[in-house]
């Protein structure tokens, strides 16, 4: 168990919490951010494939 500021109130907040004690914030972990942009990054490409055929 490590200890992290939070992404919106700067409050130290486990690695293992799903949200902030201090202000209630989910804590996402790094994975759940990288596969997010990797769905986005999908989406996009193929909506600008369907726009250039």
């Amino acid at each position: 168990m490590a200890l992290k500021p939070c992404r919106e109130c700067g409050g130290i907040v486990s690695t293992d919490a799903s949200a902030c004690p201090h202000c209630g914030a989910k804590q996402g972990s790094a994975a759940e951010a990288l596969c997010a942009c990797l769905c986005l990054l999908g989406l996009m490409i193929f909506i600008l494939g369907l726009l250039s055929s």
